[in-house]
């Protein structure tokens, strides 16, 4: 199913590390950890490996730290969207296939070494009992692993942004005092590499101490410089708030297969893990308290586990339960010839989300003739109005009229898609012309993806701004 070499991502909020499989017999060869931020998309860090010759990937499997859509998935913390078969075309793939992170994670939990691990508490009871795998880094994720029919199953979860209380006199006040995103607080918010900042700065204010600034590092430095002091305490109390949340997700799936704590944040302030108050807080969850007592918890050290999961997949496919035709980028015809298989919207909505990806890397001119491409499928059909034509109606200025900001958008599109002796040698782009040809490609699909609805507040904030100016210059 995969042809061998395959390629092996796994992709966070900070971090892509990437690992070679090149036979079905070969060990898993990690490659470069790459930081997103200093590449475009997934295409663009892959190519720059320079891989070649007998080297060079025939397949890629890759995994990313953010929901899944079909073939495609944006990262949480991060402005990658990947898709699938645009990275397959992009680097000349034969095969590919996208998991979320902590899917790929818990499809690898029953192949880690266990010099990997380091037990907390009662050791991962032998037999296929559902496994648990929580993750603290950029952000905080979740996995369940059962098995059934000899094939492994991976749920994928969001449960880092459930809501999260406090338990004792304490944590009621300290939640009181606490910075909440997006008016909230979570797991994630409190227990990922961001949230530790968060959690030292809460105690900090109920404590009567001066704020210092500290990020999920300095605080680890300065706990390990004194054991006593505050950073170290507040180190201290993540572990036990992590040993709740982790009991709360064990009697929740009854993983019995034993919890695992994985991720890029517990390793590094593991010195402040006490295992007796992590597994108090893990197991006081009555009237349930005696299943929680028997599952067993570990630590994972190592941050290459979610590849011994993808390097799986390509070497035992039939070994995991995964809709391989529904989600694999490239399936073939009766002559073998790749080939993808797409519906009108889904196509539209494909453009539209590459045209957001485009528009968030500053590359307005892509975002503008995939906007364009994406009108064009949809010429044959009257959506109800939507974004684009609300805003006009709400008064909002834009720049001019109706008709010469439709005049301005279309020879923006043409002079990109066909330039002709008619139109100028150069032209300029601005942010608010692709915003704005964005908005009108979006008003014309009467359904949007999630991604798109969530790009809708920065269209809106933008144009409001625009507006405003235009306003104070005309006054």
């Amino acid at each position: 199913m995969f042809p061998f070499p395959v390629l092996v991502a796994d992709i966070g909020g900070t971090n892509a590390r990437v690992a070679l499989v090149e036979t079905p017999a070969a060990p898993l060869e990690p490659l470069a950890r790459r930081a997103t931020a200093d590449f475009a998309g997934l295409a663009e860090a892959a190519a720059s490996l320079g891989l070649s010759g007998a080297r060079r990937p025939r397949a890629l499997i890759a995994c990313g730290a953010g929901p899944l859509e079909g073939r495609a998935l944006a990262l949480t913390n991060a402005p990658w969207r990947i898709d699938g078969p645009t990275v397959a075309a992009a680097l000349g793939l034969e095969q590919g296939l996208l998991l979320n992170d902590f899917e790929a994670l818990a499809l690898a939990l029953a192949d880690i070494p266990e010099d990997w691990t380091r037990p907390i508490g009662p050791p991962l009871a032998p037999g296929a009992g559902p496994r648990l795998v929580l993750g603290c880094g950029t952000g905080l994720g979740v996995g369940l692993l059962v098995e059934a029919g000899g094939a492994r199953l991976a749920v994928p979860s969001e449960a880092g942004h459930v809501d999260f209380a406090p338990a004792d006199a304490y944590e009621t006040m300290l939640w009181g005092a606490l910075d909440r995103v997006e008016g909230r607080i979570t797991p994630e918010s409190l227990l990922s590499g961001p949230g530790l900042a968060r959690l030292h700065a809460g105690r900090e204010r109920i404590e009567g101490r001066p704020p210092s600034g500290h990020d999920a590092a300095a605080l680890t430095a300065c706990g390990l410089a004194d054991p006593a002091g505050p950073e170290a305490a507040t180190l201290r109390h993540a572990w036990r708030l992590i040993g709740r949340f982790a009991g709360d997700l064990a009697i929740t799936f009854l993983a019995t297969g034993g919890v695992t704590i994985a991720g890029g944040v517990p390793p590094k302030i593991a010195a402040f893990l006490d295992e007796t108050a992590f597994r108090a807080a893990f197991e006081a969850k009555a009237p349930v308290a005696a299943p929680a007592r028997r599952i067993g918890t570990r630590l994972l050290l190592r941050e290459e586990a979610a590849q011994l999961g993808l390097a799986a997949i390509a070497r035992r496919p039939a070994s995991f339960a995964l809709d391989y035709p529904g989600r694999c980028w490239k399936i073939s015809n009766a002559d073998g010839n790749p080939m993808i298989i797409l519906e009108k919207e889904q196509g539209v909505i494909r453009q539209i989300e590459s045209a957001i990806s485009a528009y968030r890397q500053g590359h307005f001119d892509v975002c503008i003739t995939l906007a364009g491409a994406a009108e064009g499928m949809l010429a044959d059909r009257t959506a109800p109005p939507h974004l684009f034509s609300l805003l006009l109606e709400k008064g909002m200025e834009l720049g001019g009229d109706r008709a010469s900001i439709i005049s301005e958008l279309n020879t923006m599109r043409d002079w990109l898609k066909h330039p002709t002796q008619q139109l100028d040698h150069r032209i300029e782009i601005r942010q608010f012309d692709a915003a704005v040809m964005l908005a009108r490609a979006m008003s014309k699909i009467s359904v949007w993806s999630e991604y798109m609805d969530g790009f809708k507040s920065e269209l809106i904030d933008l144009f409001r701004a625009h507006d405003d100016d235009k306003k104070q210059e005309q006054s």
